[in-house]
C-alpha cells in the first residue's frame, strides 16, 4: 500500500511533471533555433573567410609581380647610372684633351654633342626594353 501510494503520481505531481516537460520542450526548441541560427552564422563566416583567403592569394600574387618589376626597375636604374658614370667620364676626358675654345673665353662649351646623347639613349637598357615590348 504505502509503496503504491508513493509510486502513483498525484494529479498535482502529474501536472507539475507535465508543466516541467513542456518547459523543457520549449527550451529544446529554443536551443534548436539558436543552433540553426549559429550554424547559419558559421556558414556565412566560412564563406567570408574563403573570400578573404582568395583575395589574400590574389594580392600576394600581385605583390610578387610588383616585386619582380621593382627588381627589374632597380637593375635598369643601376645600368643607367653606370651609363651616366661612363658618359661623364668620357666627357671629362674629352674636355681635358680638347683645345680651349677662344670664342667663349678659353673654356670648352659645356654642351653635349647630340650624337653622344643619342648613342647613350639608344644603348641604355631602358631603351632596349621599350623597343622589345
Amino acid at each position: 500500500g504505502a509503496v503504491d501510494t508513493l509510486l502513483t503520481p498525484t494529479t498535482e505531481r502529474w501536472n507539475g511533471l507535465t508543466s516541467e516537460n513542456s518547459t523543457q520542450h520549449e527550451t529544446i526548441q529554443d536551443l534548436h533555433l539558436k543552433l540553426a541560427y549559429k550554424t547559419g552564422q558559421m556558414d556565412q563566416l566560412c564563406a567570408d573567410n574563403n573570400q578573404l583567403w582568395t583575395r589574400n592569394t590574389e594580392l600576394n600574387d600581385k605583390w610578387r609581380v610588383l616585386e619582380m618589376e621593382n627588381v627589374e626597375l632597380r637593375r635598369d636604374n643601376e645600368a643607367l647610372r653606370t651609363d651616366l658614370y661612363v658618359y661623364k667620364g668620357v666627357t671629362r676626358s674629352q674636355r681635358s684633351e680638347a683645345p680651349p675654345n677662344e670664342a667663349n673665353g678659353g673654356k670648352r662649351s659645356g654642351g653635349v654633342a647630340r650624337s653622344e646623347l643619342q648613342y647613350l639613349s639608344e644603348t641604355s637598357p631602358a631603351k632596349k626594353k621599350s623597343q622589345s615590348e
